[in-house]
């Protein structure tokens, strides 16, 4: 299940609340990630960087399943980024062109997210 809902609350440097836009609040906690506890040490400047990343925008988050505490675990992102244009061009091969001086520096490239593909 993907969704896209809105940050409202860190409590972790792993955990925050989201909103959707019926205000129907769910507790997430990222997936696959092993942050240290607030009152650990490096704690509160994990739950900041989280939260200067990601606080009051709209964010997608895509479920994974839940934990023993009935909360849901995802992965999210924010924004749009690079891999999300219907024909991404991947820095690498931008630079490659622009100094060659070869080809238009927006040419499809012959990556496709990161997997090599016939050009």
């Amino acid at each position: 299940m993907t969704d896209r809902r809105r940050f409202l609350v860190v409590f972790a440097a792993s955990l925050f609340v989201l909103s959707s836009a019926d205000d129907v609040q769910v507790k997430v906690r990222l997936d696959g990630i092993d942050a240290p506890e607030k009152n650990q040490s490096f704690g509160t400047k994990s739950k900041d960087a989280l939260a200067g990343l990601v606080f009051g925008k709209t964010v997608t988050v895509q479920s994974k399943g839940t934990d023993r505490y009935g909360r849901t675990l995802g992965v999210i992102s924010v924004g749009a980024g690079l891999w999300a244009d219907a024909n991404p061009l991947p820095p690498w091969d931008f630079r490659a062109r622009k100094r060659s001086g070869t080809g238009s520096a927006t040419r499809p490239s012959k990556f496709s997210h990161g997997t090599r593909t016939p050009a």
